[in-house]
């Protein structure tokens, strides 16, 4: 139990990333972050104008995403991440 993570700093560690990952980076990756894409207003990377905001457009162009479906394919892919790696991890 408890006494076994005084005693090898390993297993600490790796309850503490499962710790972290589980109640920060997956709840982010799954509610928060399709929210804000799908809250960012059309029109509005386009007129930003910036070299980021192009290379974004590029790439939604040249992968056939639509700016108002994209929120989707990020959850998308950030379920399947959720399903893949493990199996790749465990590799």
């Amino acid at each position: 139990g408890i006494l076994s993570l005084k005693n090898d700093r390993t297993i600490g560690l790796l309850i503490l990333n499962t710790l972290i990952t589980n109640m920060l980076v997956y709840p982010l990756g799954s509610v928060v972050f399709p929210v804000i894409f799908k809250a960012i207003p059309d029109g509005s990377i386009e007129q930003e104008g910036s070299i980021v905001s192009r290379m974004i457009l590029s790439l939604q162009d040249a992968v056939g995403i639509h700016k108002a479906k994209a929120w989707m394919n990020y959850a998308a892919l950030v379920s399947l991440g959720g399903v893949i790696g493990p199996f790749l991890s465990s590799a």
